[in-house]
Order: C-alpha cells, then structure tokens, then sequence
C-alpha cells in the first residue's frame, strides 16, 4: 500500500521543489526533501500515473532540435517586426484541427507553438487548436501557419511513440473573426 502511495518520481521532483526553494543543495536539505515529499505523498496520495507513451530518445532530440531552430526563426522574424519602418503588423487568428487525441501531447504541441515568438495559442478544445499569428493576413499565410503547427504535433507525436499522420494529409486553416 505505501509502495502505491510513494514512487520514485514524484518524491524525486517534490525533492527538487524542495531544494529549489531552499535554495541550496545541502545533506540536510535533500534529506529533509525527500522526508517531506514521502509525507506529503502519505497524506496526499497521487493516482498512478499510466501515460502509455514511450519516448523515442532520438525523436525527443529531433524534437528539441526543431523547437530552438522555430525558436531562433520566429525571435528574428518578430524583432524584424519591431524594428521595420512603417505601419504595426497586425496578425490573425486562425483554427487548425490537430490529429491526436491525446490529450498531453496536444498540450506539449500547444505549448511548444506559443513559446514560439510570433504565435499564441488562445484556445485549445478537443483536437481544435485557436491561436492568434502575428503579420498573417492572407489564406497562404494562414495555411502556413496550420501547417506549421501540424509539423511540431507530428514531431511530437513521432517523439513519444505514437503514429503521426502523414505529411500529405490535408491541412485547414481558417480565420476566426
């Protein structure tokens, strides 16, 4: 019954709470970490914790590789914005359908698309992700952004083990008002 109540990696990470806010990485702060964190999992025990994801090491890398390569891309397309003459940019929002269903990996994918400079997500319901793209105004340029999008949901999808759809699957985008 304790061995359900208290695993290994929650005590690990409410021990690394612990230590973060201690400030201090001390014997006796880690200790009294890890007594704390099998305390608090006594009194409030967590459900298991069943994902059925299986990270692909080589995915996850590729994954990461692509986010700091959208990331770099996107933080040099915005201060191009800030810094250009004329008129403010303006933007759109658009609507893209993500393919899976599950419901973390369409969170990582929400997550990794508006840490992205240039986009933000508004609304995530279901498998419709809403988000507002900056200096967007034609359906091109909405499409783009879809597909965009439904790139880093493949690359997340293909990084945890689940089958991605394919490439040549149709992509919508369309503008929200």
């Amino acid at each position: 019954m304790i061995r359900d109540r208290v695993q290994l990696v929650p005590v690990l990470l409410l021990t690394a709470v612990w230590t973060a806010m201690w400030g201090a990485v001390t014997p006796l702060v880690v200790v009294g970490g890890v007594v704390v964190s099998v305390l608090v999992l006594l009194v409030f025990p967590l459900p298991a914790l069943t994902l059925g994801l299986r990270p692909r090491p080589w995915a996850v890398l590729v994954l990461a590789g692509a986010f700091v390569r959208d990331l770099l891309v996107g933080s040099a397309q915005v201060a191009w914005l800030a810094v250009r003459p004329g008129p403010p940019p303006g933007g759109s929002e658009v609507e893209v359908e993500l393919h899976c269903d599950h419901d973390l990996l369409r969170t990582v994918t929400s997550q990794l698309t508006t840490l992205v400079p240039g986009t933000v997500v508004v609304d995530l319901a279901g498998r419709r992700m809403r988000l507002h793209a900056i200096a967007v105004h034609t359906d091109d340029e909405r499409l783009e952004v879809a597909q965009r999008v439904l790139h880093t949901e493949r690359r997340v999808m293909h990084a945890f083990g689940l089958q991605a759809p394919d490439a040549s699957t149709p992509v919508t985008a369309k503008e929200v008002r």
